[in-house]
């Protein structure tokens, strides 16, 4: 195994390329303070602390044994669905529990089982293969995963804004009343409080149009911007915010791997814990 260090105080992109498995070339840049690429054999690893990192890969146009995939004869099936509707809701197939394999099973033979380079890289086999189809009007709003995340785009575009662990002093967080989304006679939905359930964090501001006089140590928070569009791939850490919106109709897998509760964990642990412990957001 082989590491490689990059220090730089500087704010330029350091640029890497690389070959892995198959003899696929990787390229990646980087805005660093310190990187370590741990290389495995036949893949790799990539950690970051204190840096900024992206890894896109471009595999085949996403058509098995010469036809087109089940899951992009949906997109027309949705296109039409809401055009009907005419308004009321957001459609968007986005339930997190690996409902490829369980929910999906028409599909799988157009989806690999996991990533052969990542989960020899890891060491494990991914805990969920997710699928995701929905309009342009459902947006995700900035959160964050215990997961390692290759996030697949089959068809249409994936608009992500990402931010690092390390800016986690300048996100705010609340505490807030959960609720579900009921759909009522006429086909509207109605937001329901429940109010038995105790108060969960989430993240409230907008990275689109972040509101600075509430919200002013969001000020230093450097979001990076990232699209993936059909056939592409993109590698998202663990514990990285992260924001999606999509274009209509978009249709994407990701496979997620369980996080290790190592090193890294206990970094962004520490700043969390600091983060609370002076009292900023």
């Amino acid at each position: 195994m082989t590491t490689r260090r990059v220090d730089s105080k500087r704010r330029d992109t350091a640029k890497f390329s690389f070959r892995g498995p198959g003899s696929l070339l990787f390229f990646f840049s980087v805005n660093v303070i310190t990187v370590q690429l741990l290389f495995l054999q036949y893949s790799c690893v990539i950690y970051c602390s204190c840096s900024r990192n992206i890894l896109q890969w471009t595999p085949p146009t996403p058509l098995k044994n010469g036809r087109r995939c089940k899951s992009q004869k949906l997109t027309p099936i949705i296109i039409a669905t809401v055009k009907k509707r005419g308004g009321g809701g957001v459609f968007y197939v986005q339930k997190q529990c690996s409902n490829l394999p369980d929910e999906l099973p028409e599909l799988t033979a157009d989806v690999d089982a996991h990533v052969d380079w990542m989960s020899t890289a890891l060491g494990k086999l991914p805990d969920a293969v997710n699928f995701w189809l929905g309009e342009a009007d459902a947006v995700t709003s900035l959160h964050k995963d215990p997961y390692e995340n290759l996030y697949c785009v089959i068809s249409g575009q994936k608009d992500f804004i990402l931010l690092p662990p390390t800016d986690r002093p300048f996100i705010p967080y609340g505490l807030y009343q959960p609720a579900v989304y009921r759909q009522k006679d006429d086909g509207d939905f109605e937001v329901v409080d429940q109010r038995d359930r105790e108060k969960v964090p989430w993240i409230p501001v907008d990275p689109l149009d972040p509101d600075l006089e509430r919200y002013p140590a969001y000020r230093r928070a450097r979001p990076l911007r990232c699209s993936v569009r059909a056939g592409e791939m993109l590698y998202l850490p663990s514990l990285w915010f992260h924001h999606v919106r999509q274009s209509h109709g978009c249709i994407a897998v990701n496979f997620w791997y369980d996080m290790d509760f190592d090193i890294k964990y206990n970094y962004f642990t520490l700043v969390d814990d600091l983060t609370a412990f002076t009292g900023q957001h």
